[in-house]
């Protein structure tokens, strides 16, 4: 079967507007969130639930400079109360930051086995007793070729048990895997992992549209493996995405919009080729997304010195 293609919500349009909008540290943009469903639509009546719409987004903090100037990825413990986890981008040290959800910094781990490529985000694998951190080394800002194409045909993920906050400021070890294209090289900012299989899913950054890649898991740390093409999506620069907590939820990011579709029956590509449960109005040009711990409600954050926290209340 050929890939199935996504033809939804104009997001080349979007991308221009968001240009000129300023950065991150300003005002959001506060227009009505607006939900993208039918109640009374059979086919729509399962997305009409929570999570279906947001209120606009809301400052939580401002993350600190010094440790956090390229914020690059987040997501939320689900074991420890009001943790966010973080990195930066490239050119930075391999280091995974603990946030409190206001933007304080709770703790930093030095990722020991690691090195900072271009990790460009973060997702989380649950397990017991502990979840596992993955941090994402999927970009090509130091491997591009003379015509300015990406690359890495293969890249790297760093598996990293979740450290404990409250043990401070210690080093971690990481495991890498390595996930190899099964075509040619690509550019992926947007990383995440599917709650109930631990597969693990790449969407590229690019130009509309976006190539869907996944890893069946579970993901052995050390081993090699070459992607799954999935399929086609219409719409283009993502830079980030995330799963909820129950797997019913799953967000994209890009610099001017954010989308949330419902999974249905554990679909996750059906997900992304169907209509959106949400379009949350845009607060910023953001790099990041997490849902927050077992809920539906969003945060996001941009990727210079300074950035603010944004929060998206579901309703």
């Amino acid at each position: 079967m050929g890939p199935r293609r996504l033809a939804v919500l104009g997001f080349s349009s979007m991308i221009l507007w968001a240009a000129a909008c300023g950065d991150d540290a300003g005002t959001p943009t506060v227009d009505a969130a607006t939900p993208l469903v039918d109640a009374d639509s059979p086919a729509d009546a399962q997305r009409a639930d929570a999570g279906a719409s947001y209120a606009a987004p809301v400052a939580r903090g401002v993350l600190p400079s010094a440790p956090l100037p390229e914020t690059s990825g987040l997501v939320a413990s689900r074991r420890q109360a009001d943790v966010l986890w973080a990195h930066n981008d490239s050119g930075n040290p391999a280091e995974l930051f603990a946030l409190g959800t206001d933007g304080s910094l709770r703790a930093t781990f030095a990722v020991r086995g690691a090195t900072n490529q271009d990790w460009e985000d973060i997702a989380r694998i649950p397990g017991v007793p502990q979840d596992t951190i993955v941090l994402a080394d999927t970009g090509d800002n130091l491997a591009r070729d003379t015509d300015g194409a990406s690359g890495r045909a293969s890249v790297t993920l760093y598996l990293v048990p979740e450290p404990d906050v409250a043990a401070g400021d210690a080093p971690v070890d990481a495991q890498a895997l390595t996930l190899t294209y099964p075509d040619r090289p690509y550019d992926c900012e947007a990383v995440f992992v599917d709650p109930a299989t631990s597969d693990v899913w790449l969407l590229t950054k690019e130009a509309a549209p976006a190539e869907v890649f996944v890893a069946r898991g579970p993901l052995a740390p050390g081993s090699s493996v070459t992607l799954e093409h999935a399929g086609q999506v219409d719409f283009g620069l993502v830079t980030a995405a995330d799963q909820s907590e129950d797997g019913l939820r799953l967000a994209v990011r890009g610099y001017g919009h954010v989308v949330v579709y419902a999974v249905t029956a554990g679909d996750v590509f059906g997900a992304l080729t169907g209509p959106p449960s949400a379009r949350p109005a845009v607060g910023s040009l953001a790099e990041a997304i997490a849902f927050e711990a077992g809920g539906y409600g969003l945060y996001t954050v941009a990727e210079g010195r300074g950035a603010t926290l944004f929060y998206y209340a579901a309703r």
